[in-house]
């Protein structure tokens, strides 16, 4: 099967968000409206770096009621590749960029009783568009979000005016323990969960499921 033809867009803005964290806006460059996504969708963006290009994977945010934007947030990773660096230190308002139609590998289930939802730090991102989603629909879920201080808990603030009792906060310097397995026991039959972080946490998470007992196919992760 052909890939689609790249979509070139344009930066309408660049924030920073929390510590070596970046949300760029991003609109059509001609002006048309932009492919719808769902929660848990993604687009691969096309950077020029030096040496060739690199094709990297970011996660829509949303908004999920505006058709002609599309926000992805990007880490600064201290051993990128090229991908992170030229996005935090080469891309600004009015750029264009290529990106993909979206495409996504971490759908919620929709016959889920329960969805929880553990993010960590950047990890946080395909959540944004999720919780949107499930609070809006009054569908049940919590999501738990660890970062290694409150300097790097991107959305904070957002996810406390938005879901609030539904997120629950950990941060490393504050002494935080992220406890899965007090989280995983005793959900009811029929709740998903779905983990975004690290490689080492993801693992941990995932692990832990399986010694507590949850079906596999109850488990959904975004590396």
């Amino acid at each position: 099967m052909s890939r689609s033809a790249p979509i070139a867009v344009v930066v309408t803005a660049v924030e920073h968000v929390a510590q070596d964290i970046k949300r760029f806006s991003m609109q059509r460059a001609d002006g048309q409206s932009l492919p719808h996504f769902s929660p848990g969708s993604h687009v691969t963006v096309e950077m020029p770096v030096p040496g060739g290009h690199k094709r990297n994977p970011y996660s829509l945010m949303g908004p999920l009621d505006d058709p002609h934007t599309y926000q992805i947030s990007v880490l600064r990773v201290l051993q990128s590749r090229g991908g992170s660096q030229f996005m935090h230190d080469a891309v600004n308002v009015g750029d264009q960029l290529q990106i993909s139609e979206p495409f996504n590998l971490f759908q919620p289930e929709s016959i889920a009783r329960r969805h929880i939802l553990i993010a960590g730090g950047i990890g946080i991102t395909p959540f944004m568009a999720m919780t949107q989603r499930f609070a809006a629909a009054t569908i049940p879920f919590e999501l738990h979000y660890a970062v290694r201080s409150r300097s790097r808990a991107a959305y904070a603030d957002v996810l406390s005016a938005q879901i609030g009792s539904h997120v629950h906060f950990y941060c490393d310097d504050e002494g935080d323990v992220l406890d899965v397995r007090k989280i995983l026991s005793g959900q009811p039959l029929g709740t998903h969960l779905y983990v975004c972080g690290p490689e080492g946490m993801i693992d941990a998470v995932l692990n832990a499921a399986r010694e507590e007992g949850w079906p596999e196919e109850y488990l959904h992760c975004e590396r």
